[in-house]
Protein backbone atom coordinates (compact mmCIF):
# COMPACT_ATOMS: atom_id res chain seq x y z
CA UNK A 1 0.00 0.00 0.00
CA UNK A 2 1.53 3.27 -1.22
CA UNK A 3 1.54 6.32 1.03
CA UNK A 4 0.32 9.51 0.04
CA UNK A 5 3.20 11.62 -0.52
CA UNK A 6 3.76 14.76 2.55
CA UNK A 7 4.24 18.29 1.76
CA UNK A 8 5.69 21.14 3.26
CA UNK A 9 3.30 23.40 5.14
CA UNK A 10 3.83 26.98 3.08
CA UNK A 11 2.63 30.73 4.48
CA UNK A 12 2.68 34.48 3.05
CA UNK A 13 4.07 37.00 4.30
CA UNK A 14 0.74 39.90 4.13
CA UNK A 15 2.61 42.83 3.78
CA UNK A 16 4.44 41.72 0.39
CA UNK A 17 1.48 40.15 -0.76
CA UNK A 18 -0.76 43.42 -0.60
CA UNK A 19 2.14 45.34 -1.68
CA UNK A 20 2.68 42.70 -4.89
CA UNK A 21 -1.15 43.48 -5.34
CA UNK A 22 -0.40 47.05 -5.10
CA UNK A 23 2.41 47.20 -8.02
CA UNK A 24 0.10 45.32 -10.01
CA UNK A 25 -2.81 47.84 -9.81
CA UNK A 26 0.10 50.76 -10.25
CA UNK A 27 1.79 48.66 -13.38
CA UNK A 28 -1.80 48.37 -14.95
CA UNK A 29 -2.59 52.11 -14.66
CA UNK A 30 0.80 53.16 -15.98
CA UNK A 31 0.75 50.81 -19.17
CA UNK A 32 -2.91 52.12 -19.63
CA UNK A 33 -1.38 55.86 -19.84
CA UNK A 34 1.31 54.18 -21.74
CA UNK A 35 -0.66 53.06 -24.52
CA UNK A 36 -2.41 56.23 -25.22
CA UNK A 37 1.23 57.92 -25.17
CA UNK A 38 2.50 55.53 -27.60
CA UNK A 39 -1.00 55.60 -29.87
CA UNK A 40 -0.51 59.53 -30.10
CA UNK A 41 3.36 59.09 -31.63
CA UNK A 42 4.37 58.18 -34.71
CA UNK A 43 7.96 56.90 -36.61
CA UNK A 44 11.18 56.61 -34.55
CA UNK A 45 9.08 58.45 -31.54
CA UNK A 46 6.41 55.30 -30.93
CA UNK A 47 9.08 52.74 -31.27
CA UNK A 48 10.95 54.73 -28.75
CA UNK A 49 7.71 54.72 -26.92
CA UNK A 50 6.65 51.07 -27.16
CA UNK A 51 10.94 50.49 -26.13
CA UNK A 52 11.03 52.37 -22.91
CA UNK A 53 7.22 51.89 -22.39
CA UNK A 54 7.92 47.64 -22.02
CA UNK A 55 11.11 48.52 -20.26
CA UNK A 56 8.94 50.07 -17.51
CA UNK A 57 5.92 48.39 -17.56
CA UNK A 58 7.90 44.76 -17.81
CA UNK A 59 9.32 45.63 -14.82
CA UNK A 60 6.51 46.75 -12.83
CA UNK A 61 4.48 43.23 -13.82
CA UNK A 62 7.69 40.95 -12.88
CA UNK A 63 8.27 43.16 -9.82
CA UNK A 64 5.01 42.13 -8.78
CA UNK A 65 5.27 38.54 -9.70
CA UNK A 66 8.64 38.23 -7.96
CA UNK A 67 7.47 40.25 -4.36
CA UNK A 68 5.02 37.60 -4.75
CA UNK A 69 7.54 34.83 -4.80
CA UNK A 70 9.49 36.24 -2.08
CA UNK A 71 6.07 36.50 -0.43
CA UNK A 72 5.73 32.86 0.17
CA UNK A 73 7.58 31.44 3.41
CA UNK A 74 8.63 27.44 3.67
CA UNK A 75 10.24 26.27 6.80
CA UNK A 76 13.46 25.70 5.12
CA UNK A 77 15.89 27.62 3.77
CA UNK A 78 15.06 29.28 0.40
CA UNK A 79 16.43 31.28 -2.63
CA UNK A 80 16.11 32.08 -6.35
CA UNK A 81 18.87 31.26 -9.46
CA UNK A 82 19.70 34.38 -10.94
CA UNK A 83 20.02 33.17 -14.69
CA UNK A 84 16.10 32.07 -14.33
CA UNK A 85 14.90 34.92 -12.35
CA UNK A 86 16.58 37.45 -14.85
CA UNK A 87 14.95 35.45 -17.82
CA UNK A 88 10.89 36.00 -16.16
CA UNK A 89 11.99 39.37 -16.36
CA UNK A 90 13.28 39.36 -20.15
CA UNK A 91 10.07 37.55 -20.38
CA UNK A 92 7.90 40.25 -19.03
CA UNK A 93 9.31 43.04 -20.62
CA UNK A 94 8.93 40.98 -23.76
CA UNK A 95 5.35 40.69 -23.42
CA UNK A 96 4.96 44.59 -22.71
CA UNK A 97 6.73 45.78 -25.60
CA UNK A 98 3.98 42.94 -27.49
CA UNK A 99 0.75 44.80 -26.04
CA UNK A 100 2.17 48.20 -26.37
CA UNK A 101 3.03 47.65 -30.01
CA UNK A 102 -0.90 46.26 -30.42
CA UNK A 103 -1.75 49.45 -28.47
CA UNK A 104 -0.52 51.93 -32.00
CA UNK A 105 -3.19 50.25 -33.58
CA UNK A 106 -6.49 52.00 -35.24
CA UNK A 107 -8.49 48.90 -34.51
CA UNK A 108 -8.85 45.85 -32.75
CA UNK A 109 -9.55 42.98 -35.22
CA UNK A 110 -10.72 39.76 -33.37
CA UNK A 111 -7.86 38.35 -35.13
CA UNK A 112 -5.30 40.61 -33.28
CA UNK A 113 -7.56 40.21 -30.05
CA UNK A 114 -7.23 36.33 -29.97
CA UNK A 115 -3.30 36.56 -30.95
CA UNK A 116 -2.51 39.57 -28.69
CA UNK A 117 -4.28 37.46 -25.79
CA UNK A 118 -2.23 34.01 -26.82
CA UNK A 119 1.11 35.23 -27.01
CA UNK A 120 0.57 38.04 -23.85
CA UNK A 121 -0.89 35.40 -21.72
CA UNK A 122 1.60 32.86 -22.87
CA UNK A 123 4.27 35.13 -22.31
CA UNK A 124 3.03 36.11 -18.41
CA UNK A 125 2.91 32.39 -17.56
CA UNK A 126 6.72 31.95 -18.99
CA UNK A 127 7.35 34.93 -17.10
CA UNK A 128 5.60 33.19 -13.84
CA UNK A 129 6.74 29.76 -14.42
CA UNK A 130 10.62 30.50 -14.89
CA UNK A 131 10.42 32.54 -11.71
CA UNK A 132 9.09 29.42 -10.04
CA UNK A 133 11.86 27.43 -11.89
CA UNK A 134 14.18 30.08 -10.48
CA UNK A 135 13.22 27.85 -6.86
CA UNK A 136 15.97 24.95 -7.36
CA UNK A 137 14.05 22.04 -5.10
CA UNK A 138 15.64 18.33 -4.77
CA UNK A 139 13.28 16.43 -5.60
CA UNK A 140 11.01 19.16 -7.59
CA UNK A 141 7.99 20.95 -7.17
CA UNK A 142 5.33 18.34 -7.67
CA UNK A 143 2.66 20.21 -9.83
CA UNK A 144 -1.59 20.50 -10.21
CA UNK A 145 -1.83 20.18 -13.56
CA UNK A 146 -5.84 21.86 -12.76
CA UNK A 147 -4.02 25.12 -11.32
CA UNK A 148 -1.52 25.65 -13.78
CA UNK A 149 -4.46 25.35 -16.36
CA UNK A 150 -6.60 27.71 -14.90
CA UNK A 151 -3.32 29.75 -14.12
CA UNK A 152 -2.81 30.32 -18.02
CA UNK A 153 -6.34 30.73 -18.45
CA UNK A 154 -6.36 33.34 -16.18
CA UNK A 155 -3.69 35.10 -18.10
CA UNK A 156 -5.10 34.78 -21.10
CA UNK A 157 -8.48 36.29 -20.27
CA UNK A 158 -6.90 39.14 -18.15
CA UNK A 159 -4.66 39.82 -21.48
CA UNK A 160 -7.65 39.84 -23.91
CA UNK A 161 -9.59 42.20 -21.32
CA UNK A 162 -6.42 44.59 -20.83
CA UNK A 163 -6.53 44.56 -24.38
CA UNK A 164 -10.26 45.32 -25.21
CA UNK A 165 -10.27 47.68 -21.66
CA UNK A 166 -8.00 49.80 -23.69
CA UNK A 167 -9.65 49.85 -27.07
CA UNK A 168 -12.95 50.81 -24.74
CA UNK A 169 -11.43 53.82 -23.19
CA UNK A 170 -9.05 55.12 -25.99
CA UNK A 171 -11.88 57.54 -26.78
CA UNK A 172 -12.75 59.05 -23.42
CA UNK A 173 -10.79 62.50 -22.63
CA UNK A 174 -10.72 64.72 -19.55
CA UNK A 175 -11.94 63.37 -16.17
CA UNK A 176 -13.97 60.57 -17.45
CA UNK A 177 -10.67 58.76 -18.83
CA UNK A 178 -8.86 59.19 -15.69
CA UNK A 179 -11.63 57.62 -13.86
CA UNK A 180 -11.56 54.73 -16.33
CA UNK A 181 -8.33 54.01 -16.62
CA UNK A 182 -8.18 53.46 -13.35
CA UNK A 183 -11.24 51.38 -12.65
CA UNK A 184 -9.38 49.15 -15.72
CA UNK A 185 -6.44 49.35 -13.84
CA UNK A 186 -8.10 47.78 -10.55
CA UNK A 187 -9.94 45.11 -12.70
CA UNK A 188 -6.31 44.19 -14.91
CA UNK A 189 -4.12 44.22 -11.25
CA UNK A 190 -6.21 41.94 -9.18
CA UNK A 191 -6.34 39.47 -12.92
CA UNK A 192 -2.51 39.66 -12.85
CA UNK A 193 -2.70 39.02 -9.10
CA UNK A 194 -5.27 36.44 -9.51
CA UNK A 195 -2.92 34.39 -12.05
CA UNK A 196 0.34 35.05 -9.96
CA UNK A 197 -1.34 33.27 -7.11
CA UNK A 198 -3.33 30.41 -8.77
CA UNK A 199 0.15 29.69 -10.35
CA UNK A 200 1.58 29.00 -6.82
CA UNK A 201 -1.47 27.27 -5.34
CA UNK A 202 -0.06 24.51 -8.30
CA UNK A 203 2.79 24.01 -6.89
CA UNK A 204 3.28 21.42 -3.54
CA UNK A 205 6.80 20.82 -2.23
CA UNK A 206 7.81 17.61 -0.98
CA UNK A 207 8.61 17.40 2.54
CA UNK A 208 12.35 16.18 2.47
CA UNK A 209 13.15 18.93 0.17
CA UNK A 210 16.07 20.50 -0.06
CA UNK A 211 16.44 23.96 -1.55
CA UNK A 212 19.91 23.97 -4.28
CA UNK A 213 19.41 28.07 -4.46
CA UNK A 214 19.18 29.00 -0.59
CA UNK A 215 22.12 31.52 -1.32
CA UNK A 216 20.52 32.89 -4.09
CA UNK A 217 18.16 35.75 -4.31
CA UNK A 218 15.59 36.03 -0.75
CA UNK A 219 14.27 37.65 1.74
CA UNK A 220 11.62 39.66 2.38
CA UNK A 221 13.73 43.03 2.18
CA UNK A 222 15.13 42.37 -0.86
CA UNK A 223 11.04 42.28 -2.12
CA UNK A 224 10.24 45.50 -0.26
CA UNK A 225 13.41 46.95 -1.94
CA UNK A 226 12.43 45.77 -5.13
CA UNK A 227 9.02 46.66 -5.00
CA UNK A 228 10.32 50.60 -3.71
CA UNK A 229 12.32 50.53 -6.66
CA UNK A 230 10.15 49.55 -9.28
CA UNK A 231 7.29 52.04 -7.66
CA UNK A 232 10.27 54.71 -8.18
CA UNK A 233 10.19 53.79 -11.86
CA UNK A 234 6.80 53.40 -12.45
CA UNK A 235 6.33 56.85 -11.43
CA UNK A 236 8.64 58.38 -13.40
CA UNK A 237 6.52 56.44 -15.90
CA UNK A 238 3.57 58.14 -14.77
CA UNK A 239 4.82 61.44 -15.07
CA UNK A 240 6.20 61.47 -18.02
CA UNK A 241 2.89 59.99 -19.38
CA UNK A 242 1.61 63.32 -17.88
CA UNK A 243 4.15 65.51 -19.26
CA UNK A 244 3.75 64.47 -22.44
CA UNK A 245 -0.70 64.26 -21.98
CA UNK A 246 0.22 68.11 -20.91
CA UNK A 247 2.51 69.10 -24.00
CA UNK A 248 0.32 67.62 -26.64
CA UNK A 249 -2.84 69.55 -24.93
CA UNK A 250 -1.03 72.80 -25.18
CA UNK A 251 0.49 71.88 -28.98
CA UNK A 252 -3.39 71.70 -29.73
CA UNK A 253 -4.65 74.55 -28.22
CA UNK A 254 -1.96 76.28 -30.13
CA UNK A 255 -2.59 75.03 -32.70
CA UNK A 256 -6.08 75.99 -32.45
CA UNK A 257 -5.16 79.58 -31.58
CA UNK A 258 -3.07 80.02 -34.65
CA UNK A 259 -5.81 78.60 -36.33
CA UNK A 260 -8.37 81.26 -35.18
CA UNK A 261 -5.83 84.15 -35.56
CA UNK A 262 -5.41 83.04 -39.27
CA UNK A 263 -8.63 83.74 -39.88
CA UNK A 264 -8.91 86.30 -38.42
CA UNK A 265 -5.71 88.14 -40.21
CA UNK A 266 -7.69 86.54 -43.54
CA UNK A 267 -10.51 88.62 -42.66
CA UNK A 268 -8.82 91.35 -41.93
CA UNK A 269 -7.04 92.03 -45.37
CA UNK A 270 -10.47 90.98 -46.95
CA UNK A 271 -11.82 94.17 -44.98
CA UNK A 272 -8.66 96.18 -45.88
CA UNK A 273 -9.31 95.28 -49.81
CA UNK A 274 -12.92 96.52 -49.49
CA UNK A 275 -11.98 99.53 -47.71
CA UNK A 276 -9.39 100.48 -50.43
CA UNK A 277 -11.30 99.43 -53.74
CA UNK A 278 -14.84 100.69 -52.41
CA UNK A 279 -16.17 104.42 -51.25
CA UNK A 280 -16.60 104.96 -48.20
CA UNK A 281 -19.54 106.74 -48.52
CA UNK A 282 -21.41 104.87 -50.34
CA UNK A 283 -19.55 101.45 -50.64
CA UNK A 284 -19.16 101.63 -54.65
CA UNK A 285 -16.51 100.44 -56.33
CA UNK A 286 -14.14 103.37 -56.70
CA UNK A 287 -11.16 104.74 -59.59
CA UNK A 288 -8.72 102.35 -57.41
CA UNK A 289 -10.52 99.55 -58.10
CA UNK A 290 -10.88 100.27 -61.74
CA UNK A 291 -7.20 100.79 -62.36
CA UNK A 292 -6.65 97.10 -60.37
CA UNK A 293 -8.73 96.02 -62.76
CA UNK A 294 -7.97 97.20 -66.01
CA UNK A 295 -3.81 96.67 -65.39
CA UNK A 296 -4.95 93.09 -64.98
CA UNK A 297 -7.02 93.20 -68.15
CA UNK A 298 -4.08 94.97 -69.91
CA UNK A 299 -1.70 92.12 -68.69
CA UNK A 300 -3.76 89.85 -70.01
CA UNK A 301 -3.36 91.71 -72.95
CA UNK A 302 0.36 91.82 -73.52
CA UNK A 303 0.45 87.96 -72.74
Amino acid sequence: MSMAPEFLQSSYDQALVLSSVLVAVVSSYVALGLARCVRAQAGPTAIAWVGTGGLVMGSGIWAMHFSGMLALELPIATGYAGLETFLSWVAAVAISVVALSIATRELLTKTYLLGGALVMGGGISAMHYLGMRALVLEPGIVWDWSWVALSVAIAVGASAAALTIFFAIRSLGGRRAQQAQLAASVVMGLAISGMHYAGIAAASFPKNAICLSADGLRGGRLGISIIVAVIVLLSIGLLATDLERRLRRQAEALKASLQVANEKLAAANAELRRLAFSDQLTGIANRALFEDRLDHALARVDR
